[in-house]
């Protein structure tokens, strides 16, 4: 199926591939203090420090993590409101909800039912950079039990150029 999409597609620059995307399937649980939620976002970039990149939205400004950004004392001055980091196959996405704050871990690992294909878009901030996501469509019945692909989720995945 994958081969036969793919070369449908040849010419156009579109690569699907065949994966699987690791989702907890219970909810995250809500963070309401911005502390706790900050030392939580240091915590994953701290695990690959020269390979975790991404884009954090503060009160105050939008940050590329890790040239515009670095987690220290002064940095949790302000409060951070969403943001995606990217290191590898993992990926973490933070978003405002009701009660405060979720944070979504997103796993790729390879093989599996899922297709996902890769999209780039123009950076609003800096001119020549891509933010670069991962598309998951997943497999499911639609209303005449026929299995359809149905777009599940995004990841992102890092920058592409720049200046």
């Amino acid at each position: 199926m994958v081969e036969a999409l793919n070369e449908i597609l040849k010419g156009s620059k579109v690569t699907v591939s065949a994966v699987s995307l690791n989702i907890p399937t219970s909810p995250p649980a809500e963070i309401t203090d911005p502390n706790v939620l900050f030392i939580q976002v240091k915590e994953f970039f701290d695990k690959a420090p020269d390979t975790c990149t991404g884009w954090l939205c503060f009160t105050d400004k939008v940050a590329v993590v890790p040239e515009e950004f670095r987690f220290n004392a002064e940095a949790s001055s302000s409060i951070l409101l969403s943001g995606e980091l990217a290191r590898g196959n993992e990926s973490l996405h933070v978003r405002q909800s009701e009660k405060g704050w979720q944070l979504f871990t997103l796993t790729r690992e390879e093989g599996g039912g899922m297709l996902m294909v890769k999209e780039k878009y123009l950076s609003t901030r800096e001119e020549g950079k891509k933010l670069c996501y991962e598309n998951y469509w997943k497999k499911e019945p639609n209303k005449e039990g026929l299995e359809v692909y149905r777009p599940f989720a995004a990841r992102f995945a890092g920058f592409e150029g720049g200046k």
